[in-house]
């Protein structure tokens, strides 16, 4: 994997992909299910909180030249 940040748009997306990161793992240490209505209310928001984790690690592995095969690999 050679990784070249020619690209501006490349170091654009993982400066804004670390900074989503950041900000999902604080909405999550921050407890968001201790202000909600109901536990259902709770229990989805913290499923949001966790696929939006994952979804944006995805992201940003992709944009640093990982193929969805390697990311597979990595387990």
């Amino acid at each position: 994997m050679n990784i070249s940040y020619d690209d501006k748009l490349a170091v654009l997306g993982l400066v804004a992909g670390g900074y989503l990161l950041i900000t999902l793992l604080g909405t999550f240490i921050g407890l968001p299910w201790a202000t909600a209505a109901s536990p259902l209310v709770g229990v989805v928001q913290t499923v949001g909180i966790l696929l939006s984790i994952v979804l944006v690690a995805l992201l940003v592995l992709v944009t640093q030249g990982y193929d969805l095969e390697d990311i597979r690999a990595l387990n």
